[in-house]
């Protein structure tokens, strides 16, 4: 693996021209500068320079991989920038109720690990109200569920995926069974999200069944996953949940699989904040975020 020291010494050579002046320039004598060159020149399996007695000259390929070295140096020099400047900051972050027993407890340890300094507040809310609050500039950063309708103004960055589960009252007919073709659905009374709350949660599984040919019928409406799971404790009706959710262990519920046939139902989960946002604590919880893709994700 080429290193950014070995990209330094390249780079100094080909700006000097010359490998007394470039060792100067990196405080080391010129033999040692001389082999690394060497090395490099063998890792690549092309020449970087033309030597003669009275020139140092860059070849093509010396060209070609100045330009990348140098925009890699950059964009080294920029990382450890946007670390140090975020070392001291504030981050407003949101996120959805469900996350909590899913893929946010361990972001959240493993970014106050690699930036305790950074002063984490930390708010719940559904999709559509998190994208409110990144607008209005209340919060910077959200624990989204993705597709949604409108990412104006927002860079989304998906993390991973989730199933889909439906809740049913264990005494169900269907609760014997680890799964359950959507059209079995088509008659059963459903706990939804109010409108406009869940769209992107919902509307997945709700052209899943107009496809299959139904219209799903809400019965009762709730707006956080543990009320619905109360409901249909209570025998009110069924429930579309994330499979995070899973996990939650309640009287009365039994967790089923769907099948809708060739496309399985579930969705993503993303980071969204706003494009303008100059806040470098976004950069460093989505940096970490990147480093540890799915952690703590049940489906």
């Amino acid at each position: 693996m080429i290193e950014l020291r070995q990209l330094r010494q390249f780079v100094a050579v080909a700006e000097e021209l010359s490998f007394r002046r470039a060792a100067t320039r990196l405080h080391m004598s010129q033999p040692p500068l001389t082999a690394a060159v060497k090395a490099l020149e063998a890792e690549i399996g092309r020449p970087l320079f033309d030597r003669s007695k009275h020139h140092v000259k860059l070849t093509e390929p010396g060209y070609l991989f100045l330009f990348e070295a140098r925009r890699i140096l950059a964009q080294a020099e920029r990382a450890v920038q946007i670390a140090q400047s975020a070392s001291n900051g504030v981050l407003h972050l949101s996120h959805l109720g469900s996350a909590t027993l899913g893929i946010l407890p361990s972001l959240l340890r493993h970014f106050q690990r690699d930036y305790p300094s950074i002063e984490l507040n930390v708010t719940m809310a559904g999709t559509f109200h998190q994208i409110e609050m990144l607008r209005r500039g209340e919060v910077d950063l959200g624990l989204i569920r993705v597709p949604i309708e409108d990412s104006r103004g927002l860079k989304v960055t998906v993390l991973c995926e989730e199933k889909m589960l439906i809740a049913v009252p264990a005494d169900h007919p269907l609760a014997g069974r680890k799964s359950v073709k959507i059209e079995m659905l088509a008659a059963e009374p459903f706990i939804s999200y109010p409108p406009p709350e869940g769209p992107s949660f919902e509307g997945i599984f709700v052209s899943a069944c107009q496809r299959a040919g139904f219209y799903p019928r809400v019965v009762q409406y709730a707006t956080q996953m543990l009320t619905k799971l109360s409901f249909v404790s209570g025998g009110l009706g069924i429930a579309l949940i994330p499979g995070s959710m899973r996990v939650v262990r309640l009287d009365n519920v039994a967790y089923l699989e769907i099948d809708a046939g060739k496309t399985p139902l579930g969705y993503s989960l993303a980071l969204a904040a706003p494009i303008k946002s100059t806040n470098p604590a976004i950069t460093a919880f989505v940096a970490t975020a990147s480093r540890y893709p799915g952690a703590g994700v049940r489906t």
